[in-house]
Formats: C-alpha cells, structure tokens, sequence
C-alpha cells in the first residue's frame, strides 16, 4: 500500500512539471495588450445603474412631502353608558295549595347497552352471586401505600 501513493505523487510531479515548464504561445502579450485596449469603459457603465435608483431613492421623499387628503375621523363619545338603577331581587310565585300539581309526560327510557343487558341477565338469572358480588365490593379495604424511602448514594 505504501508504493501506490509514491506512485501516484510520481506521476502528478511529473505532468505538473510539464504544464509549468511551457512558455506562452507567440503574440500572448500582443493579445492581452488589445483585447484590453478595446475594451469598454467600465466607469461609464456604472451610471445607467445609477440613474435607475433615482426614482427609488426620490419616492420616499415625495411620499412623506405630498399632502395627504383629510379624512374625517369617527368621534367617539366619551361618556359612559347610563348604569341601572339597583337590581330588584324576583322571587318565584308558590303555588296556591289549591292549585293543581302539574303532571308530566314519562320521558321515554334510553335503549340499554350491551353491558347493561349483559349485567341485567347476570342479577336475573343469579340474584345470590351479584348480590355477593355488590357487598364484596362495598367491603374492600382503601388502598394503602407506604412512604418511599430513598437511600443516600454512597
């Protein structure tokens, strides 16, 4: 493993030494010198962006100069809304002990659920055992937890 590299460095070494000992082609300077003698001037071209930000930079003074239209602002009272005068406590009437009680319509029973049907067959068919069932579960202790206790780490 150790050659590859060697190897590797040999070879960039030498086409590095190729590309750096080779001499510019004939009439390089010549070139250079007119391409930039021809050239456009760049100091001039900075002005058509210069004139573009004129407006930008004109607007907000305008803005904040033009007369803005009067608008009527809404006048709000500032007096506040008359209060009542001290509440008067309503008690209901009673009834005269001559009056009729009211009788209302039976509300109608909600259809029972899966599990109520299921509990209603239960107590039906096995009064002893739900009646067992009820009082065990009146008779359940309350759970008791006892304090946790920490140790110190060492």
């Amino acid at each position: 493993m150790s050659e590859q590299p060697d190897k590797l460095d040999s070879i960039l070494d030498a086409a590095l030494r190729g590309y750096s000992n080779v001499e510019p082609s004939a009439g390089f300077e010549q070139r250079i010198l007119r391409r930039v003698q021809t050239a456009p001037d760049v100091r001039r071209s900075w002005w058509k962006f210069g004139w573009g930000l004129v407006p930008v930079c004109v607007a907000p003074f305008v803005w904040i100069v033009m007369p803005t239209r009067d608008v009527p602002l809404p006048v709000l009272s500032l007096t506040p809304p008359p209060v009542p005068a001290v509440a008067q406590v309503v008690y209901p009437k009673t009834p005269s002990p001559a009056a009729k009680p009211r009788i209302l319509p039976a509300a109608r029973p909600l259809p029972l659920t899966a599990e109520e049907r299921a509990l209603l067959r239960f107590v039906q068919s096995q009064p002893e055992q739900a009646r067992a069932a009820l009082v065990l579960s009146a008779q359940i202790e309350p759970l008791t937890i006892e304090p946790l206790k920490i140790e110190e780490l060492p």
